[in-house]
């Protein structure tokens, strides 16, 4: 259980007796082999996994961006998406069902759904804890709030006011504090910060020093998360309004490909991780 230092934790009634640690152990052949079946890709490969709110988690290898796998979360609208960090498991937030699925990232089978509150909509993940956001109702002072949801029991143990309509969220790099931002999703590359400007159908780079604008990147509409490759040199950027991601060069700093075939991506994970997956700052 983790105890936040703002607030006590709060053990949900009825939790699971064993959580995501709890599960019997499966042979290491299998796993592998199901993981290249399922998958496409060698199980060390990496790959990049998208929220798509009317497809469930749709799974693209990172070098040739195919599409490898597409499986359904068992929720309604899977929004925020996050990989455990020993990489067994795909979390997605639903925004319509206001849970938390929990997958198994080899096999895309859905082990269990976590209720959170309504319009869950953000997920991240440190060690065996989950963060996830969502919107309570107008009589409850109408602020978003972040469950905290131990994974090990797979149950939420408390909730953190936050506020209006967070689209971000992060951890401190010592994991004391929580930072939310509402309405925006942003990285750093080192020397740059990139930003979704989603309503202007942007990506919008800037010197990390300075804040000087260098560039702005046309893309589709509303692409609310992206993430790099693992060689920095790519860009995958969730256009929800367009139904496609969009590729760019990270160092000529445009749009190079277009990959359609989604409903609504909204969140983007590459496992293992990179600069700018929505699991890592």
């Amino acid at each position: 259980m983790l105890c936040h230092p703002l607030t006590a934790c709060k053990q949900a009634p009825n939790a699971p007796a064993s959580g995501i640690r709890g599960r019997p152990p499966t042979p290491p052949n299998a796993i592998t082999l199901t993981a290249a079946l399922v998958l496409g890709t060698p199980a060390n490969a990496q790959t990049f996994y998208v929220s798509d709110q009317k497809n469930g988690v749709t799974a693209l290898d990172a070098t040739s961006f195919q599409q490898t796998a597409q499986f359904p979360t068992g929720g309604q609208i899977p929004r925020g998406i996050a990989v455990t960090h020993d990489g067994k498991f795909l979390l997605t937030a639903n925004q319509a069902s206001g849970d938390l699925s929990v997958l198994d990232r080899a096999t895309g089978t859905l082990r269990v759904r976590i209720p959170i509150g309504p319009s869950a909509e953000m997920v991240r993940t440190q060690g065996d804890t989950a963060f996830v956001t969502y919107e309570p109702p107008a009589d409850k002072g109408g602020l978003a709030h972040v469950a905290i949801v131990d994974l090990d029991r797979l149950a939420v143990t408390a909730s953190l006011p936050s506020g209006h309509e967070t689209e971000g969220i992060e951890s401190s790099t010592d994991g004391k504090s929580l930072l939310v931002a509402n309405e925006g999703d942003d990285t750093l590359d080192g020397q740059r910060m990139f930003v979704a400007a989603a309503k202007a159908g942007l990506i919008q780079v800037f010197d990390a020093k300075t804040f000087g604008r260098q560039a702005d990147i046309k893309v589709g509409k509303r692409c609310w998360h992206f993430s790099f490759t693992q060689d920095g040199q790519h860009i995958l950027a969730a256009c929800g309004r367009s139904d496609a991601l969009y590729v760019i060069d990270a160092t000529r700093l445009r749009a190079i490909e277009t990959i359609f075939g989604f409903k609504v991506p909204w969140g983007i994970v590459a496992y293992p991780n990179t600069n700018g997956t929505l699991d890592v700052p």
